[in-house]
């Protein structure tokens, strides 16, 4: 993202109005912060690839506390949202899975997650 920052701001320098006129510093830095803005909007998604027939409840655990953020169909691609008040910066991240009509659950390992990232998931074949 810093490089995309990086280099929106040089190309904003060097281009014109359509007028042909130089273009402001001040115009540079709105662009700049259009994309920040943009990046500070983008949703965080959990994408979930279930393999498995049963679908599975999803949980994120954020400071030791699960909180259900969608469900996974069973044999299918879901994607969640993770919500924007659990991303701060690289905030670690674990998720939960609890299969429904199995005996399936699962917990992940730590993960970092950035707003914007998107987070693949895969839950096997029972």
């Amino acid at each position: 993202m810093l490089v995309l920052l990086a280099a929106l701001a040089a190309l904003s320098i060097f281009s014109a109005n359509a007028d042909g006129s130089a273009r402001s510093e001040s115009s540079t830095r709105t662009a700049v912060d259009a994309v920040a803005d943009t990046a500070r909007r983008a949703k965080t998604i959990l994408e979930v690839r279930n393999d498995a027939f049963n679908d599975a409840v999803v949980y994120v655990i954020h400071g030791g506390m699960p909180i259900r953020i969608g469900t996974a169909g069973g044999i299918s691609t879901s994607k969640l949202t993770i919500p924007d008040h659990m991303i701060f910066g690289g905030t670690p991240l674990r998720f939960s899975l609890r299969s429904i009509g199995g005996r399936g659950r699962g917990i992940t390992e730590s993960i970092v997650v950035y707003r914007g990232d998107v987070v693949l998931m895969t839950i096997p074949p029972s």
